[in-house]
C-alpha cells in the first residue's frame, strides 16, 4: 500500500515539469506562429507592391499600344498572362488561408450603443 502511495506522489511530483515543458513548447509554436504571420506580411506587401507597378505599367504599355510592333504586343500580352496568373494563384492562396485574421469580415458595430439593433 505504501509503494503505491510513493508511486503517486512521484507522478504528482513530475506535473509542474510537465506543464512547464507543455508551456515551453505552446510558446515555441507561437513564436513560429507569429514568425509565419510576419513572413506572410511580408509577402502580401510586396505582392501589393509588384502588382501596383505591374498594372501602372501595363497602363502605360496601353495607352501607346498603337505604336506597339508585332514584337511588343507579344511582350504585352505575355506580360498580361503573368499578372492573370499571378492574381490567380494569390486568389487561390487566400482561399486555401482564409481569414485567419479577420480582416476579410470587419466585426458589425451596433447603430445605437447599448442595443442589439445592427446596421
Amino acid at each position: 500500500m505504501l509503494s503505491r502511495f510513493y508511486s503517486y506522489v512521484r507522478d504528482w511530483a513530475q506535473v509542474p515539469t510537465r506543464i512547464r515543458n507543455m508551456e515551453e513548447t505552446v510558446a515555441t509554436a507561437a513564436e513560429q506562429i507569429d514568425a509565419l504571420s510576419t513572413k506572410v506580411d511580408g509577402v502580401t506587401t510586396v505582392t501589393a507592391d509588384i502588382l501596383s507597378d505591374f498594372r501602372a505599367f501595363r497602363d502605360a504599355v496601353q495607352a501607346d499600344r498603337e505604336q506597339l510592333t508585332e514584337a511588343g504586343q507579344a511582350a504585352l500580352d505575355r506580360a498580361n498572362a503573368k499578372l492573370d496568373d499571378a492574381t490567380t494563384r494569390l486568389g487561390e492562396l487566400d482561399v486555401e488561408v482564409g481569414d485567419a485574421d479577420g480582416s476579410d469580415n470587419p466585426p458589425v458595430e451596433p447603430t445605437e450603443p447599448g442595443t442589439d439593433t445592427f446596421r
